[in-house]
C-alpha cells in the first residue's frame, strides 16, 4: 500500500511520497507527528520516520509497519521529553516491536527493518534537528548557503563501509572497485530484525548535539530506492529545487519522476520524504501529536 501527505507550519514545508517500482508489495513506510515543544508547549516539534523492510526478507512491510507504529506510540507516552531522549525510546520500542511481533508468529522470523528518524524543532531562534539511524536509508541534507550536498547519517551497508575505507584513506578507489563489497553493497551492517532484540549499530546526533538548518536548506529522508539516482543527480536536482524555491510537494514528486524515468528492470520501492525550510504559500498547523 501506497500513501502520500503534505503538512506545513510557518517555518517549514513537507511532504511524502512512494512508488512500488518493479517490486511486488510496497514494503516501505512512514509518518510524522507534531510534538510539543520543550520549553514551551506552544512550540511543536516535527517528528520524521521513514523504514524499508528489508528487501530480501519475508514480511519486510509487517516489519516496517510494526516498527513505526511502536515508534509512534512510544513518541506520545514520552512527548513532554527532550528530543534525543524521545528518539532513542522510540527506537528502544520499534525494535522490541519487530522482535515481539516474530516471536508471536514462526513466519515472520526472518523480517527485518531500517529505520531512520528526525526531530526537527526551533531552538533560541535556530531551527535544528536531532537523528537517530539504523540501517542504510539515508538522510541527506542540501545546504543552501554552502550549496552542497551532505548525508547526516551512515551508509550501513557493505557498500557503505566500503566506501569509508576510501574516505579514511584505508583503500584507493581502485582498491574499493576490486573489493568483494563492492558487488555486495544492499547487505546491511545493522538493521532491526525479528530474531535478535535491540542488536544493531545507533548513528545519531546524540554526542555533536543537534545540527542547525537555515532557511531554504532540504532535507530528504529516504529508502535506498532513491540510489538509482546517482550522487551528481540527485545534487543536480536538489540545487535547481533550491535556486527556484520548490515546495515540497514538488521536490518530492520530481526525485520519484525521475526515478522512473531511469527504468531501471530491477527498481526498488521508493520513498522520500521532504522538508523544505521555508515558509509555505498557505500556512497550515496541525494539532499535536497530529499524525499523517
Amino acid at each position: 500500500m501506497s500513501q502520500s501527505a503534505s503538512d506545513a507550519i510557518d517555518w517549514l514545508d513537507i511532504h511524502g511520497d512512494q512508488i512500488i517500482g518493479q517490486r511486488s508489495s510496497q514494503q516501505d513506510g512512514f509518518a510524522s507527528a507534531w510534538l510539543p515543544g520543550v520549553d514551551d508547549a506552544k512550540t511543536a516539534r516535527l517528528l520524521l520516520l521513514l523504514a524499508d523492510g528489508m528487501g530480501g526478507h519475508h514480511a519486510g512491510d509487517v516489519a516496517s509497519a510494526q516498527a513505526i507504529k511502536a515508534f509512534m506510540l512510544s513518541a506520545q507516552e514520552h512527548a513532554e521529553n527532550d528530543s534525543v531522549s524521545i528518539l532513542f525510546c522510540g527506537l528502544q520500542a520499534a525494535g522490541s516491536a519487530v522482535f515481539e511481533r516474530a516471536a508471536a508468529d514462526a513466519s515472520l522470523r526472518d523480517m527485518g527493518t531500517t529505520l531512520i528518524a528526525l526531530i526537527i524543532e526551533k531552538s533560541k531562534g535556530q531551527i535544528v534537528y536531532h537523528m537517530i539511524s539504523v540501517g542504510d536509508s539515508p538522510i541527506w541534507h542540501w545546504s543552501k548557503a554552502q550549496r552542497n550536498l551532505i548525508r547526516a547519517n551512515e551508509d550501513q551497508s557493505l557498500f557503505g563501509e566500503l566506501m569509508q575505507d576510501v574516505n579514511d584513506g584505508k583503500l584507493t578507489q581502485g582498491q574499493a572497485e576490486v573489493d568483494p563489497r563492492w558487488n555486495m553493497g544492499n547487505v546491511l551492517t545493522s538493521a532491526i530484525v525479528a530474531n535478535s532484540e535491540n542488536d544493531y549499530k545507533i548513528d545519531s546526533t546524540q554526542r555533536s548535539g543537534p545540527r542547525k538548518l537555515e532557511k531554504g536548506d532540504l532535507l530528504i529522508l529516504s529508502s535506498d530506492g532513491l540510489d538509482t539516482l546517482t550522487r551528481p543527480e540527485l545534487s543536480e536536482q536538489l540545487s535547481q529545487a533550491c535556486d527556484e524555491g520548490f515546495g515540497a510537494e514538488r521536490v518530492t514528486h520530481g526525485l520519484l519522476d525521475a526515478v522512473s524515468k531511469k527504468h531501471d528492470p530491477q527498481q526498488d520501492n521508493t520513498t522520500v520524504l521532504t522538508v523544505r525550510i521555508a515558509p509555505p504559500a498557505i500556512v497550515r498547523r496541525r494539532k499535536i501529536l497530529g499524525i499523517f
